[in-house]
């Protein structure tokens, strides 16, 4: 089974991109990568939204040569030149399949919607955020509203619930009683300093993956 981990950079003020999308704000690369190297030769497949990829495409070369890509889009582009995987239904669903395939990291780079789909589903493993000593003002937050509809726990998802803790179950009760999604609690399990004031934050959720999400025998199909 993988460890999904959200693992993204962040200014100060919780922004992963500027108020038009751009990055051009963090640090060049070359000066630090901020252990970027070791994490990636772990990671064993990669996660991302639309937007994430158009802009992933956009860059000067593909910079996830060797590794699956699935990119979760509504409207595939009928242009494919790096042979990524085009995802259009659920998330908890996908993770299914990922689990039938892949014992490793599997790394959600975001966008800020999927990633708060794959939150309120439950579905991330660990966080790995590099805060960047920036402050933006505004911008793409760390995670973003989603419909409410695409990441409600399905009828399967609800009767595992009950393997939870007494008081994790009814937290989770009165936030959809109440409207707000849910809270994700978490452990501090690492942190790194870096000689330019950035901080690596690694949290992992406090409790297992839910039961329901266990990849189904037989495999993928």
């Amino acid at each position: 089974m993988p460890t999904i981990i959200y693992q993204v950079a962040a200014s100060m003020d919780g922004y992963i991109a500027d108020a038009d999308g751009g990055v051009d704000w963090l640090p060049d690369s070359e000066t630090d990568d901020y252990g970027y190297e070791d994490f990636y030769a772990g990671v064993v497949a990669l996660v991302m939204g639309r937007r994430t990829y158009d802009q992933a495409v956009g860059f000067d070369q593909w910079l996830f040569s060797g590794k699956p890509v699935y990119v979760f889009t509504g409207h595939p582009p009928d242009d494919n030149p790096h042979d990524v995987q085009f995802v259009q239904g659920d998330p908890a669903d996908f993770v299914r399949v990922v689990a039938a395939q892949y014992d490793g990291m599997v790394w959600l780079l975001g966008g800020a919607a999927l990633a708060e789909q794959f939150r309120r589903a439950d579905l991330i493993d660990e966080y790995m955020i590099h805060v960047m000593p920036t402050i933006l003002g505004r911008g793409v937050p760390l995670f973003s509203d989603a419909p409410q509809t695409s990441t409600r726990p399905s009828d399967h998802h609800t009767r595992h619930s009950s393997s939870h803790t007494r008081h994790s179950s009814s937290h989770t009760r009165h936030s959809r009683e109440s409207g707000n999604p849910p809270a994700t609690h978490l452990e501090l399990i690492a942190t790194q300093s870096f000689n330019d004031g950035a901080v690596m934050l690694h949290y992992r959720r406090t409790h297992s993956r839910h039961s329901g999400l266990e990849p189904e025998s037989g495999g993928a199909g």
